[in-house]
């Protein structure tokens, strides 16, 4: 984990406390001057154990961060993400980067019918504060509404932490229903607000931060990876198909080329130059529709798995225990029995 994760927290805490990063790093028994070095890395469970330090007593500390970042100029990140093109493509970028800051991170951006999620999370074996998580689903929900023009309100937040005993804060920020308690953090987003253009839209602009961004991230030589350009249409294309197509069975790629009037053979050249691929979307689809129906209790746990184009019970049960750890049912009911 790179040390700017841990000088937000130095620079919130100092602010807090009316006191100076110097002091809040001795106090926390860390070296200052990682905080000025941009390619400084930081043991995960040292991040971890001071951002839960600092945030002792304190639960609004996650959304202090936030605040702060929203309301700092912006970082070469900051204007990576503000160049990205619509908001999709922004937000790929930004589950993009974050695997550049962390190895573990696992964020997901899943596309349903009428909403979309940006779900948080991090490979097994790994976790983070619960502030943490606060932080990151407000400066998500903050970002978006400096970047978007017109109003932006999210569907509804989900936050693993208890509610808080200070609501106040929390809804200022999110402006939206806060759902407590939850196995992950996420943040759910009308559907239609994915293709929203970003006020500071500059494709050549976004294309030399990616890079200058991955030079300072200190990338090794050979192993460059870019940063998504702005989303193209050939995703939405894709993804639009197969959600009429996978009720019907017919979820295949000379289908899919057929519809958008290509060759197969083109169409995946296509995916591959947007670094996916036809079966890769197939399953980011099924998986994003599947929960969707289950989430909403619109299908049961046989009709979500013909809707999503499987054959059978099993073999969507296998499925989604691969995306989710447990069976449709369980998961379905759970969600039930926290909201």
């Amino acid at each position: 984990m790179f040390a700017q994760s841990l000088g937000l927290a130095v620079v919130t805490a100092a602010q807090r406390d009316g006191s100076s990063p110097p002091e809040v790093c001795a106090r926390l028994g860390v070296d200052g001057s990682l905080l000025g070095r941009p390619d400084a890395r930081l043991p995960h469970a040292e991040l971890c154990r001071c951002w839960r330090t600092l945030a002792s007593g304190d639960e609004a500390f996650g959304l202090r961060a936030a605040i702060l970042v929203d309301s700092a100029p912006q970082t070469l990140v900051e204007y990576a993400l503000a160049t990205a093109g619509d908001v999709r493509s922004m937000l790929r970028a930004f589950v993009r980067l974050q695997r550049l800051l962390h190895d573990a991170s696992a964020h997901q951006l899943e596309e349903g019918p009428a909403q979309a999620t940006l779900r948080f999370g991090l490979e097994p074996g790994y976790s983070l504060p619960e502030v943490i998580w606060d932080y990151l689903a407000a400066t998500l929900v903050l970002r978006l509404r400096r970047m978007v023009e017109g109003s932006m309100t999210p569907v509804e937040v989900w936050l693993p932490r208890a509610r808080f005993e200070d609501e106040a804060r929390a809804q200022d920020v999110f402006r939206a229903p806060i759902r407590y308690e939850r196995p992950h953090a996420a943040v759910r987003l009308p559907r239609a607000l994915l293709d929203a253009r970003l006020t500071t839209t500059d494709a050549t602009l976004h294309a030399l931060l990616a890079e200058q961004l991955e030079r300072a991230l200190g990338l090794p030589e050979g192993g460059r990876r870019v940063l998504p350009r702005a989303e193209e249409d050939v995703l939405v294309l894709v993804r639009r198909e197969l959600r009429t197509s996978l009720p019907r069975g017919d979820a295949t790629l000379a289908a899919a080329a057929r519809a958008l009037g290509t060759s197969a053979r083109s169409l995946q050249r296509r995916l591959a130059e947007r670094g996916t691929g036809f079966h890769a979307i197939v399953e980011e689809v099924r998986r994003a529709l599947a929960e969707e129906l289950l989430a909403s209790h619109r299908a049961t746990v046989t009709e979500a798995a013909f809707a999503v184009g499987f054959a059978d019970v099993a073999a969507f049960t296998r499925a989604f225990r691969r995306w989710n750890g447990v069976p449709p049912g369980e998961w379905s009911r759970s969600l039930g029995a926290r909201a």
